[in-house]
């Protein structure tokens, strides 16, 4: 279950622009944008982020969902 949704911006093109996508929404527990953003998953279907924050360590997964065009944040399960 996603804690946040960002909607991915018409200028975002491709995969290449989530990661600053990524840092500027910041860290949901401190809000540094001091975030660490590297692919996890590169499968069609399951274009997967993981990013930690420097500043508090939390470790959490972005993922893309194609259909709606948004970026869902979630929690390590």
């Amino acid at each position: 279950m996603p804690f946040k949704e960002v909607d991915i911006p018409s200028h975002i093109r491709s995969y290449q622009g989530y990661p600053q996508l990524i840092e500027n929404e910041g860290c949901p527990r401190c809000k540094s944008l001091m975030l660490t953003v590297d692919i996890k998953s590169f499968k069609i279907g399951n274009l997967t982020f993981g990013a930690t924050c420097s500043n508090c360590g939390l470790f959490f997964y972005v993922k893309e969902d194609d259909k709606n065009q948004k970026l869902l944040f979630e929690y390590e399960k």
